[in-house]
């Protein structure tokens, strides 16, 4: 079965890229926060980047998953307002489905 997306809901995709940016975020953070503790230059690179170290890494680290929520959010309203805007001219995005079998509940 073949099905056309033709509007996404921005406030949908600005929630959940949101959160997968929080997630990913998270990561990072944790991984600034050893960083800080064993003192040495760290360098934070996930969905955006810091440079410092020793304890000044420590607030920007406990931070971090929060900015990363914010500009994830902000990225998906973007892009969902835009192809929102180009599917007007494209007909929107054509995805292909099948009908799920008895074991695919499983996972």
């Amino acid at each position: 079965m073949t099905l056309r997306i033709k509007r996404i809901s921005p406030l949908s995709l600005t929630l959940t890229l949101g959160g997968i940016y929080f997630v990913i975020g998270c990561f990072v953070a944790l991984f600034g926060i050893f960083g800080s503790m064993v003192g040495g230059n760290i360098t934070l690179s996930g969905p955006f980047g810091f440079n410092g170290g020793g304890l000044g890494l420590l607030p920007l680290s406990l931070i971090y998953p929060f900015a990363s929520f914010l500009i994830g959010g902000i990225g998906g309203y973007v892009i969902a307002v835009i192809y929102n805007f180009l599917s007007l001219f494209t007909r929107g995005l054509v995805v292909d489905t099948e009908e799920a079998g008895k074991y695919d509940s499983l996972f």
